[in-house]
Order: C-alpha cells, then sequence, then structure tokens
C-alpha cells in the first residue's frame, strides 16, 4: 500500500513550526500529492488553505527525498522541501524558503531511535539537530485492514534566528531602518528550540490510508516577540492511491 501515487487531504487545527506558534491559532485545510517509488525515491506536494484568508492558497510545500535501508534495522534518508508563501500566514515560516536534511534510523528492540540534521534557508541559515525515539504498536494486521499507533518523542537542538528579523519586520513594517536590521549573534546561538510529543494513529482500509494525529509542543529559547507557551494541536490526513 505503501508504494504508488496517491492523492490526500489534509487539515490541522493550528499551522506551527518548531516550537513557535505564531499569533493565535491558524486552522488550515491543506490537498496535496505525494509518490513513494520502490527503490527508495519519494515526491510530495501539499497547498495550504488558511481559515479566514481570501487568497487560494497561503502556502505551498514541494518535496522530495531518497530512502535507502542498509539492513532491516537501520535506514537513512536525504530529503529537501521548499516553500512558496503568501503574505497571509502568522507563522515564523514566512522568513523560510526551503530546509535539506539526512535523516539516520535504527530499529531496537523496544523503540526506534533516529538522528536528523537540517539546514535551514531563507532570510537567515539555520541548522538544527533533531533526536527522536518512537514506538510501532500494531493494533490490528490483516489483509485489507491495518492499524497501529506510532508515538513519538523528539527533542530540537539548533539556531532559529530568522524568525526573530521576520517578526521585527512585520511589527516595524512601514520603518525604512528596519530593512536593515541583522539579527543579533544571541539570538543566534545553539539552543534547546522545544520539545515536542506525537501521537499518531495510522489506519489502512483497502485504498485507504487515515492519520489522525495529536501533537503537544514545549517551546524554549524562542526568539523576542514570540509566543513560547506549550501548545498542542491537531491533524488528519486522509489518502487514497490513484495507482
Amino acid at each position: 500500500y505503501s508504494y504508488g501515487l496517491f492523492g490526500k487531504i489534509g487539515y490541522t487545527s493550528d499551522m506551527q513550526y518548531r516550537g513557535y506558534q505564531g499569533a493565535g491559532a491558524q486552522s488550515a485545510f491543506f490537498p496535496g500529492l505525494f509518490y513513494n517509488h520502490p527503490i527508495g525515491l519519494g515526491i510530495f506536494l501539499n497547498v495550504y488553505n488558511i481559515k479566514g484568508t481570501t487568497v487560494p492558497w497561503d502556502e505551498i510545500e514541494l518535496g522530495a527525498s531518497y530512502t535507502h535501508n542498509f539492513n532491516e534495522k537501520l535506514s537513512m534518508s536525504l530529503s529537501y522541501t521548499h516553500y512558496t508563501f503568501n503574505d497571509t500566514s502568522e507563522t515564523s515560516k514566512q522568513g523560510l524558503t526551503g530546509i535539506a536534511g539526512v535523516n539516520l534510523g535504527y530499529e531496537f528492540s523496544l523503540f526506534t531511535v533516529g538522528t536528523s540534521f537540517e539546514i535551514s534557508f531563507g532570510d537567515q541559515t539555520d541548522y538544527s539537530f533533531i533526536v527522536n525515539f518512537s514506538k510501532r504498536i500494531e493494533l490490528a494486521k490483516k489483509i485489507t485492514f491495518q492499524s497501529w499507533l506510532e508515538p513519538d518523542f523528539s527533542g530540537i537542538y539548533g539556531t532559529e534566528s530568522f524568525l526573530n528579523n521576520k517578526i521585527i519586520r512585520k511589527i516595524n513594517g512601514k520603518s525604512k531602518v528596519v530593512k536593515n536590521i541583522l539579527t543579533t549573534t544571541t539570538n543566534h546561538a545553539l539552543s534547546v528550540l522545544a520539545y515536542q510529543f506525537s501521537l499518531p494513529l495510522n489506519i489502512v482500509i483497502g485504498r485507504f490510508i487515515i492519520t489522525p494525529e495529536y501533537d503537544y509542543v514545549i517551546p524554549l529559547n524562542q526568539p523576542p516577540f514570540t509566543d513560547s507557551n506549550a501548545f498542542g494541536f491537531f491533524t488528519i490526513n486522509v489518502s487514497v492511491k490513484i495507482f
């Protein structure tokens, strides 16, 4: 079921990025397409439409990835995602143009450990190191029906300076001096950015994949003028295999 071309529709109760929530929750629908090839290549497209805006789309994500399995337990993946925005989103991602990353994952008997290194391109260049622990819990495994939980806990360590630069420009949008402001060295320092707990439920029924998920984020060391309170949000994706 995991290989082929899929169409999807998704919904999230809050657009967010790495522990930064923005000025209040922004729910959004995001239709998309994704394709997975047996050799490990994948591509995807998501088009976000944030509730309350008048433009046809608010954000477009276009990405590609390659996954190589060294054996049954060890895998590596390379990925790149490009972002395009209309100037309607309150989220920090407005200062972002792309993220490139490499991930290593190893499946132990009790849980799977993943480590990722990512470079974010945009108003500033930022670096992140992510460690996550996950566990697949089988609920049902039949020919036409599969279901499993996969709780995940992750910690993000890195820099997030482009956030501060973007938000300052927004708050002082009519000031010409602000255009020349650079993010200070302090805001660009390496630090723990967020902890995140995810609880996705995966359901496969024939050609359909349904994935409701709850996430809880604890942001830390966020740039000035951001809301650094812990918060939760809900996401659901419904995909159908086209061929």
